[in-house]
């Protein structure tokens, strides 16, 4: 923006919001129509802000107001990077950037923000600032590395993560340390397996998944597992148009996982992304044969989010994409395990869709009242 246009709440001593929307986008509607005109947000608005709209995209139906605004709305998504609709930037009335923020926010959480937007302590850029300096303390970097995430800004979420995790988090004894908040942050914030902190899941699993959740330490190892030894090999498949990866050269990603973590970690992570390679391609019966083998090689998880993940797959993957009748009486074995340890969930539905086609019999429309079988139509392949 121009030095004037940035400046315009200086006389007044008022902060100034500016607005980044497009024709299109669903969610600058939503605040226009539902936060915008509520009395909380109004008056504290003008109480303290000078706010201005700037629509960045161009439409044919474009006012005398917004084409005199184009060269301005041009200038603001280069110089701020807008890329996210609807963005707030907050400036100072000196007219400096002090404060950003994204997307739909419900009338208390726009609040929240307008509030962060005028306090020092609270605002995005005035901190990273004094982190730069480094002289920001310790005890502001969490909310800064949450505020960095939320608007899109990961990399330097990160360098502000590291420098809280190597200057206190691992500082602290045995007792601090493991905290449900810590050990969160740490293996939310990683970066690297050369970390020493990334060795608390390795060596320290248990006491790490004791504060946090049973298999926390496992899904932050693999995690880096994917992120170090996997995605550099997925980006180059997509680069030269790779479709059907030979199996040799998932071996060879496995035999270096292998060598680092054990083949636990190898076989289990390795697997799971070539199911998701295999679905982002379309190539079904490979992710039906290695879903199959995910469970009958690492267990049958019936946990919450597992059970349901294995309902999921089974019902929309497997039972789309095979008629093999073996492959078929095995989820249903594994359907009315689940269904046995969730009886008050859906999973029934999929255990008899699948246990009927596995018989021969493909389409089941059922009647069903308060969980009771009224009447079953079945027609035979």
């Amino acid at each position: 923006m121009t030095g004037g246009r940035k400046t315009v709440g200086k006389k007044e001593g008022k902060f100034l919001m500016v607005d980044c929307f497009t024709s299109w986008c669903a969610p600058c509607k939503k605040m226009e129509k539902e936060v915008y005109p509520l009395q909380a947000v109004g008056d504290h608005m003008r109480n303290d802000f000078v706010a201005i709209k700037v629509q960045l995209d161009t439409t044919k139906s474009d006012d005398e107001y917004t084409t005199g605004w184009y060269s301005e709305a041009n200038a603001i998504t280069s110089k701020y990077q807008v890329e996210v609709y609807p963005t707030y930037l907050f400036f100072n009335p000196e007219g400096k950037l002090v404060h950003r923020a994204v997307g739909f926010q419900q009338e208390d959480m726009f609040l929240a923000t307008l509030n962060r937007a005028r306090d020092a302590e609270h605002q995005i850029y005035t901190l990273l600032g004094t982190f730069d300096e480094g002289k920001l303390d310790l005890s502001l970097m969490p909310e800064l590395v949450k505020s960095l995430k939320d608007i899109g800004e990961r990399q330097k979420a990160y360098e502000v993560a590291n420098v809280y995790i190597e200057k206190y988090l691992l500082k602290l004894d045995k007792d601090e340390l493991y905290k449900e908040a810590n050990i969160g942050f740490i293996g939310s914030n990683v970066r690297t397996s050369n970390s020493p902190a990334f060795a608390i899941f390795i060596k320290n699993s248990f006491e790490a998944d004791s504060v946090t959740y049973a298999g926390f330490s496992r899904d932050v190892v693999e995690h880096m597992i994917v992120r170090e030894n996997i995605m550099p090999a997925v980006e180059r498949w997509k680069q030269t148009g790779t479709v059907k990866v030979k199996r040799q050269e998932w071996a060879r990603i496995n035999q270096v996982v292998q060598d680092k973590y054990g083949r636990a970690y190898a076989d289990r992570t390795v697997l799971k992304q070539q199911i998701a390679w295999c679905k982002a391609n379309a190539q079904w019966q490979d992710v039906v044969q290695y879903n199959v083998r995910l469970i009958e090689e690492f267990g049958l998880d019936t946990a919450g989010n597992g059970a349901l993940y294995t309902n999921n797959t089974i019902y929309n993957t497997i039972f789309v994409h095979t008629d093999d009748r073996t492959t078929l009486k095995k989820c249903a074995r594994w359907m009315k395990i689940i269904c046995d340890a969730h009886p008050e969930d859906g999973g029934i539905w999929t255990h008899m869709q699948i246990s009927f086609t596995s018989w021969g019999i493909r389409r089941v429309q059922f009647n069903m009242s308060k969980r009771h079988l009224l009447s079953i139509q079945v027609t035979r392949r």
